[in-house]
């Protein structure tokens, strides 16, 4: 799947990634806990590693703004590595939309 990576220094790369092997994402992300945050008004969702704040990872600049941008008021910005996906209607995963990977 066609997805963005969005790293807490702040860079942002376009990869393929199977989001169906949880070794591959453990590795992106770091960590054994992986969560999703879904934001349906932008079609998009990320995986962060659910961990990262707890275990003192930096401030992930990108995908707290990303929250922030779509009007949540999260409890906590997100820390560590983010994987952005698209969303579709039924919430299943898809490619990273081309407006957001156009914006990068």
């Amino acid at each position: 799947m066609n997805v963005l990576l969005l790293y807490v220094d702040g860079s942002v790369y376009q990869a393929e990634v199977d989001l169906t092997r949880r070794d591959v994402l453990r590795e992106i992300l770091a960590g054994a806990t992986i969560e999703t945050i879904e934001i349906p008004d932008l079609g998009i969702s990320m995986l962060v590693d659910g961990t990262a704040l707890v275990e003192g990872l930096g401030l992930n600049p990108w995908a707290t703004a990303l929250l922030y941008g779509a009007g949540r008021r999260p409890a906590h910005p997100v820390a560590g590595d983010a994987i952005l996906t698209g969303l579709t209607v039924d919430g299943e995963p898809t490619d990273a939309p081309d407006d957001l990977v156009g914006l990068f």
